[in-house]
């Protein structure tokens, strides 16, 4: 009789023991889980950062691939505005084109949108619209249109674009225009300007 309380003993230490390991593994696992979680999100920020660095390079490339034809456009839409605004003051692009410190070219689509489209920051433009800028000629406004539309993830049909679509697609599309240029009026004030330089 006095070995039932010592074997009473040893099972209520036995299940006593398999309750505290069973606890330090739920514990154990636990602590891994968040370790892990914790490995990952630190991975998926260095990716994050490292996708947003080049995604920041390839823009810069862009811009500079570009600049001769941002440069023509810039002017054509400062005297386009001039002209509709012709009593009032007409904003500078300062917030939207500039040099920076190491000389590359830096432009700031978001800016140049609400610059064109002051009245409908918040809505959505016509290719059309957009068109008045660009002086494409139909087929080449189709084009572009596809390829802003096709890199936006809409129908390639689609005939407005948002401000957000704007910002992210503008670039890299018109980067790719092989058709924009100076108008010829543009050319012959461009050469305009070059003989009375040369005249001075």
């Amino acid at each position: 009789t006095k070995k039932r309380p010592m074997f009473s003993y040893g099972i209520a230490a036995t299940i006593f023991g398999l309750i505290l390991l069973f606890l330090g593994t739920r514990l154990y696992f636990k602590h891994n889980d968040e370790l892990i979680q914790k490995l990952r999100r630190m991975q998926n920020e260095r990716f994050d950062a490292k996708k947003q660095m080049l995604l920041d390079e390839e823009h810069r490339a862009h811009i500079e691939k570009i600049r001769p034809s941002l440069e023509i456009l810039l002017k054509r839409v400062e005297s386009i505005k001039a002209q509709e605004s012709a009593h009032d003051s007409v904003t500078s692009f300062s917030a939207t084109i500039k040099s920076s410190e190491d000389g590359s070219f830096e432009f700031d689509s978001g800016a140049f949108y609400d610059h064109i489209f002051v009245d409908r920051k918040n809505g959505s433009v016509t290719y059309h619209d957009l068109n008045k800028f660009l002086k494409l000629n139909p087929t080449q406004l189709e084009e572009f249109t596809h390829r802003m539309n096709s890199l936006a993830g809409v129908s390639k049909n689609t005939p407005t674009f948002s401000r957000s679509i704007f910002k992210e697609c503008f670039v890299p599309v018109f980067a790719e225009a092989k058709h924009f240029g100076p108008t010829p009026q543009e050319c012959d004030e461009l050469f305009e300007q070059i003989a009375g330089d040369d005249a001075h």
